[in-house]
């Protein structure tokens, strides 16, 4: 395991570390961690979504908004070609698990990552995981993330980590490889040599409070199920702010919820109060300039 680290202020001073510790101890010690649309809303570890049906919007895209999540939208993106990322979450974790699965692109082969992100519970060999971290992955850690990640794996197991700070979102395996076609091996490497070139700018914070800092024209803007969450008039005041190139696309999640974008409710709701025309399509919805 990595060296023991003593923690202080000097090198956890957005109290992140604490917090994620405090996490997975309670994991261990059989108590509720679940959080939901705050600051501590624990880590989706593999997209929900089916990412395999939109991932083609992608494509000759430089630049993107994206919601970090999973961030495998995030990946897929520089994977098409994106070189200019305004990335952001509400919680504090998902940057830090962005710069963990970046740095084990850089440093494991297409192989390793894949056991090591996307493997059945049942594959998993505690001692194994925590040496491809030491010995593959930290070498190309962010600064960041470098911190967060060496306390960690100080004091825990990789399978400990993930249970205390991701949710059980049970995608199945083949579901996930479906995804992410980076997984396969010509493009894992692929991949890989564009993360060098990719900026990704990444803010923690609710995206209503950061709409001011995403002024640009973007080429796809990813949101997820943000609309789920929030209220309709808010929603619609984002729709207004952000904006998309003249060719540009905008990008929601297709969830059941009471502003499920599936209902005619959602689609009539905005016709007409906002410059994007709503299009349903196969476990998504896209929004382009009218």
């Amino acid at each position: 395991m990595v060296k023991a680290i003593k923690l202080n202020d000097e090198i956890d001073k957005s109290g992140d570390i604490r917090v994620a510790r405090d996490f997975v101890m309670k994991i261990i010690s059989d108590q509720d961690n679940i959080r939901d649309n705050c600051l501590n809303s624990l880590i989706y570890p593999n997209t929900n979504e089916h990412l395999y049906c939109y991932r083609h919007l992608f494509e000759n895209r430089k630049n993107m908004l994206s919601v970090i999540a999973s961030s495998e939208q995030i990946l897929s993106a520089i994977s098409a070609g994106a070189t200019e990322i305004d990335a952001f979450d509400i919680s504090r974790f998902p940057k830090y698990y962005f710069y963990l699965k970046k740095a084990a692109i850089q440093g494991l082969t297409p192989k390793e990552y894949i056991s090591f992100f996307h493997a059945e519970p049942e594959y998993e060999i505690l001692p194994i995981k925590s040496w491809l971290y030491e010995d593959k992955i930290r070498k190309y850690m962010d600064k960041e993330g470098l911190v967060f990640w060496d306390y960690l794996f100080s004091i825990f197991f990789w399978k400990t980590i993930k249970e205390g700070l991701c949710r059980e979102n049970h995608v199945a395996y083949g579901m996930q490889m479906e995804n992410n076609r980076y997984l396969k091996k010509k493009e894992y490497y692929e991949l890989r040599a564009k993360l060098k070139d990719a900026q990704v700018n990444i803010k923690t914070g609710d995206i209503r409070d950061l709409i001011g800092s995403y002024q640009n024209e973007y080429d796809v803007i990813y949101l997820s199920n943000i609309h789920s969450y929030i209220r309709r008039s808010e929603f619609r005041n984002l729709l207004c702010k952000l904006k998309t190139t003249p060719e540009g696309v905008m990008i929601l999640g297709l969830v059941e919820g009471r502003m499920g974008p599936h209902s005619d409710d959602f689609k009539f709701s905005l016709v007409n109060k906002q410059p994007y025309k709503f299009t349903r399509e196969n476990g998504y919805i896209t929004a382009r300039k009218r």
